[in-house]
């Protein structure tokens, strides 16, 4: 692999005659998936992961995976663009720690997208899931401890947001949840510091244990739809919730979900 003088690389889309299908992690050696159909190849970036600035995989026309680990350990990464094709992050932090990361282009190319993906990318300040309408869910946590992101905008495909998702994402002020909805599970925005206000849509039937717990700005009301039969302990403990609105008088209430200054209402009304 090549890395350019401005820290550049471009992976094209055919190495040595064989489409790229597969890319394997990036700071291993030896026996794991690289280019093309060949799982034994060798490694892809190797040491010039300490050196790279920029992956550039717009070349690639063809869906590929990402596999776990693959840009992990890419520390000087400021770039990413993703291939303009189906693209595949199994599961395992694949940009994980990625800490000088700040864009991500060709990001509706996702399809799926694993556990702690861009976890501890503490510079990438947003993401846009708006025009990923082939994912589900936002995987565990996909975007914990960063530090920069500030808004994000969820595709209207999404159905669950899953254990960690935004786990001590301090800067987070807003996010917008879609209106399919149906899990917001543990400690999704735990320690979400910035948010000031959301809205859960009526189709949620699950927040979680310590949801939004220690979202200290977090304030006015929440409404949960005859849909929500679990609001899971400690869920809005450490908010500032001053009502709470149920609509199933049966929902499962965990222990200190809502924070002792909020007023409790069974039809708001």
């Amino acid at each position: 692999t090549n890395v350019n003088n401005a820290g550049i690389l471009r992976v094209p889309s055919q190495i040595d005659g064989k489409t790229v299908t597969h890319i394997g992690p990036l700071f291993t050696n030896g026996s794991t998936d690289v280019y093309g159909n060949n799982k034994e190849a060798g490694n892809f970036l190797g040491d010039a992961r300490l050196k790279v600035a920029q992956l550039d995989f717009s070349q690639i026309n063809t869906p590929v995976t990402f596999y776990a680990a693959s840009g992990y350990g890419t520390k000087n990464l400021e770039k990413l663009t993703l291939p303009n094709a189906a693209v595949t992050f199994t599961v395992g932090r694949v940009f994980q720690n990625s800490e000088k990361l700040r864009t991500v282009e060709n990001s509706a190319s996702i399809r799926n997208i694993g556990q702690e993906a861009f976890m501890g990318c503490s510079s990438l300040g947003s993401f846009e899931f708006s025009n990923l309408n082939g994912i589900t869910s936002v995987s565990t946590g996909t975007f914990s401890d960063n530090n920069s992101l500030t808004s994000v905008k969820l595709a209207d495909s999404i159905t669950e947001i899953q254990t960690n998702a935004f786990y001590g994402c301090t800067a987070l002020y807003d996010i917008t949840l879609p209106k399919k909805l149906t899990l917001i599970n543990n400690s999704a925005f735990f320690n979400a510091v910035s948010l000031k206000s959301v809205e859960i849509p009526e189709s949620v039937q699950t927040v979680g244990a310590s949801a939004f717990k220690n979202a200290a700005l977090l304030k006015g009301d929440i409404i949960l739809s005859e849909n929500c039969t679990t609001l899971g302990k400690e869920a809005f403990s450490g908010t500032k919730i001053e009502n709470i609105y149920f609509y199933n008088a049966q929902c499962e209430i965990g222990e200190n979900a809502i924070p002792s200054a909020a007023t409790v209402h069974g039809v708001k009304g």
